[in-house]
């Protein structure tokens, strides 16, 4: 068959129909249909054992030019052909050619790739890959499409693979999305793809995907296996028999924890719901999602993890929340709504003075049995402080360092365990709740330690688009969904940073400052002049306006004053120094108020023997609440302190000075 019959000598797609007939699109003549004499032909038979139409753009064809993959025949007998002129749909029964472009919901008239999901699978239905990037979904009651995806390159190729979703190819990867769920994976050369410009995709008998590139064909086989998520705690508690109960107005806090026989801890995904709240999934990176103005009742939180598969850990960790109802009191603050009734009735029968003393005292018992019965200690040794009631002495620094970063960086610099951490994550808190009448704060907290030199931009970026979407819901076309991790460099990272800031002036009429909070900023030190250089730029000159830093690191103040550092000058210098006394007493006594007590003996040794370190605060309270514990008592006392001293430091038998083990250090050696 020649170009006297096809109308074209130039093949670009080509499908069997399931009634036996052949499609073949052309490069310049159209479509080519081959209808053979009897039912079931095979498609080889000779080309005279049948007849042959030919539709062109004279006949309704969106254009004579048919996408390299975008012709096929849907679930319902429809034909598809995607043109750069728009998507036409042929209807066997009427023989007529319907075109879909931009005005039916499609991003780019030019249509270059074509898939179907099975009924039976999730997310069923027609998908179309554009020019533009868009990946949009066929919504054949309203007879539109839906985008339901954004790729910063075009979309040559699209295949559904049962079980998997669909896998997308372009000039920036393959990516997987799950349209289920909505997640996605792109994959590079950087994952061991033989080229990241793929043209053609194809799914094997066994579910291996065949991806056909410039230089050559590679071939994935997905893992099937799933990650493991447990919840940790809701309310700082770990879920007894699968529920804990909370007082309503508080915020709760449901911490989880997933692991992964290949994935890396730090690279899973979570999802959590309410399953009784009808919501939609919310997805982070995190491993703690903060719920807040719960009504009363019981909740099941249903959290689950996916690795870099997209598999879903199945089934999900639950646990039941109930939420009391709960009111504010004067001098008792908030309490069970039934708890407020009976006060009240006692408060109504003029039982008034001793008895509001007594019912104070019996509430106070009540607690301190509650917390011997499930062994409750507020303090945290190890991790940094999020809860702001436990954090203290640093508040004059805080409304310091927010005071000045409408216009100015901020350098933390101290040793090492002294809070630096700590600081950051409140000043995110604050940032983000700040009712500034001028401008929008977005704060976005980054770990550095351990970013690798050629990432560094990456994992910037990566933080930002965890934080980002909370401001700008819908994302704007990024260099980053395309590009591997070591080469996203410092001019893609402008590129990104620009048009998220465009799309977060749009959301405002405030000057929006954009924070990044760079913890362990002392590995910066060790990277190359220029990637310094590279990015000084990006505060100093491309976005000085809307983005600030706060740093922070043990040693970066030595480093950076000199002249020669790229960073000389750039920065508001602030020494985190230990505690006054006043502060670490409030850090002893303020968690346990009104459950624990101390003896005055035991919070000097305790005091004494911190030298004002916050983080060695914590872990000798912690240690010393522990042994109280253990004891079934409520106040800590000089020999409880003196063995928990022993405990933490490790010391049984090591040098003493009048008893007492020198830990932690002096503050000369430290």
């Amino acid at each position: 068959v020649g170009p006297e019959v096809l109308g074209s000598g130039v093949m670009r797609a080509a499908i069997t129909a399931r009634d036996g007939s052949l499609w073949l699109g052309t490069y310049d003549a159209g479509l080519a249909h081959f209808i053979p004499e009897a039912a079931g032909l095979a498609p080889s038979a000779a080309p005279t054992a049948g007849r042959w139409e030919r539709f062109t753009a004279a006949d309704g064809l969106a254009s004579d030019e048919i996408n390299q993959d975008a012709l096929l025949e849907d679930s319902s007998g429809a034909i598809w052909a995607g043109t750069p002129a728009g998507l036409a749909r042929f209807d066997p029964a009427s023989g007529a050619w319907r075109t879909y472009t931009t005005a039916a919901g499609l991003d780019d008239d030019a249509v270059l790739s074509l898939a179907e999901v099975a009924a039976a699978d999730p997310g069923a239905g027609l998908y179309a890959g554009t020019l533009g990037g868009g990946l949009h979904h066929w919504d054949p009651d309203q007879d539109l499409w839906v985008r339901v995806l954004s790729l910063p390159t075009p979309i040559n190729s699209i295949v559904a693979v049962p079980g998997q979703g669909l896998w997308l190819g372009g000039s920036g990867g393959v990516t997987r999305f799950d349209p289920a769920t909505g997640l996605r994976a792109t994959y590079t050369r950087a994952d061991g793809l033989v080229d990241n410009h793929v043209s053609a995709l194809a799914a094997g008998p066994g579910g291996e995907l065949w991806v056909g590139t410039r230089l050559g064909i590679s071939r994935h086989q997905p893992s099937p296996r799933r990650p493991a998520v447990e919840i940790t705690s809701i309310d700082g508690r770990k879920p007894g028999a699968g529920e804990v109960s909370v007082l309503s107005g508080e915020p709760v806090i449901v911490a989880y924890r997933g692991s992964d026989l290949v994935t890396p801890v730090d690279d899973l995904g979570y999802r959590l719901r309410l399953r009784e709240t009808g919501e939609a999934w919310r997805e982070t990176r995190e491993r703690q999602m903060t719920y807040r103005d719960l009504a009363p009742g019981a909740y099941t939180v249903e959290v689950q993890a996916w690795n870099d598969a997209l598999n879903l850990a199945e089934p999900p960790a639950t646990a039941i929340l109930r939420v009391v109802p709960a009111v504010v009191l004067p001098w008792i603050g908030r309490v069970p709504l039934a708890s407020a009734i009976t006060i009240g009735a006692f408060t109504l029968a003029g039982v008034v003075g001793t008895s509001g003393f007594l019912l104070l005292s019996l509430r106070n018992r009540r607690r301190r049995h509650e917390a011997l019965q499930r062994r409750f200690n507020p303090y945290v040794s190890g991790d940094p402080i999020q809860d702001s009631n436990l954090f203290f002495g640093r508040e004059q620094i805080l409304g310091k360092i927010v005071n000045t970063l409408h216009e100015n960086s901020i350098m933390i610099h101290g040793e090492r365990r002294i809070g630096k951490t700590s600081l950051l994550y409140q000043l995110e808190q604050q940032l983000r709740t700040a009712d500034d009448p001028d401008y929008l704060f977005v704060p976005v907290y980054v770990d550095l330690e351990g970013t690798a030199e050629d990432e560094l931009f990456h994992v910037l970026m990566e933080e930002i688009l965890e934080t980002v979407p909370s401001y700008l819901p819908k994302l704007p076309e990024l260099r980053f969904d395309s590009l591997a991790r070591a080469t996203y460099d410092d001019r893609d990272f402008a590129h990104d940073l620009g048009a998220l800031l465009e799309g977060l002036d749009a959301t405002t009429s405030k000057d929006v400052r954009l924070i990044l909070l760079l913890d362990e900023m002392d590995v910066i030190n060790d990277y190359d002049p220029v990637v310094q250089q590279k990015l000084r730029r990006i505060f100093m000159r491309t976005f000085a306006r809307s983005l600030g830093a706060v740093v922070a690191g043990t040693q970066i103040s030595k480093e950076w004053d000199r002249v020669e550092s790229p960073w000389y000058n750039l920065f508001n210098e602030i020494e985190l120094g230990p505690l006054d006394r006043e502060s670490a007493l409030r850090l002893i006594h303020e968690p346990v108020q009104g459950i624990y007590t101390y003896d005055p003996a035991a919070v000097d040794f305790i005091v004494d023997n911190s030298h004002g370190r916050p983080f060695y605060v914590q872990q000798h309270c912690l240690e010393a609440i522990n042994i109280m514990l253990a004891a079934g008592r409520t106040r800590v006392t000089l020999e409880d302190a003196q063995q928990a001293l022993a405990a933490v430091a490790g010391v049984r038998t090591a040098q003493t000075t009048n008893g007492t083990p020198s830990w932690p250090p002096p503050p000369s050696t430290l």
